[in-house]
């Protein structure tokens, strides 16, 4: 009995190679896409936004945000959380006034003003509360639309 030629054995383990390297390529591919569809990756990918400005006023009690949206998702339902290094205070959509809302939302490249009163959720007092927005140090921006994404920045004007 004779062995397989060396031409013979060199094309089968080539094919072999091939058929393994198209096997995995496949399986990879396929993986990847399964991977990254999820509606909360596209989600967060398509999402962003930005805010341009925060300001507080002492005497009115009232937090005015300037936010735009830079992402293609179309953003709702906006939500503030204000932290001051020690306390967070919350405010859910309902207690921020808002022109957007589920059935009108901000398009890409649109911006809207958002308007709180820190008097509206007294957790502290209302002296405590006016203190606390003295001190509050970081304003983050959350939506109903993508919760995996906020808008956050450290820069709030403050009118005494």
């Amino acid at each position: 009995m004779r062995g397989l030629s060396p031409i013979v054995g060199v094309v089968l383990m080539v094919g072999l190679a091939v058929t393994v390297s198209i096997l995995v390529t496949v399986w990879i591919t396929n993986w990847v896409v399964f991977q990254t569809s999820s509606p909360e990756l596209t989600c967060a990918l398509q999402t962003s936004y930005v805010i341009d400005s925060a300001r507080w006023d002492n005497e009115t009690n009232e937090l005015l945000i300037q936010v735009t949206n830079k992402g293609k998702t179309p953003l709702y339902g906006f939500g503030v959380v204000l932290l001051n290094g020690t306390h967070v205070m919350q405010f859910d959509p309902t207690q921020v006034w808002q022109p957007v809302n589920f059935s009108h939302r901000l398009e890409r490249e649109e911006t809207v003003y958002l308007k709180l009163n820190s008097s509206s959720r007294s957790i502290l007092g209302e002296n405590l509360t006016r203190e606390f927005m003295l001190t509050a140090s970081q304003l983050k921006v959350t939506n109903e639309a993508c919760r995996a994404v906020t808008a956050e920045t450290d820069s709030i004007e403050k009118i005494i």
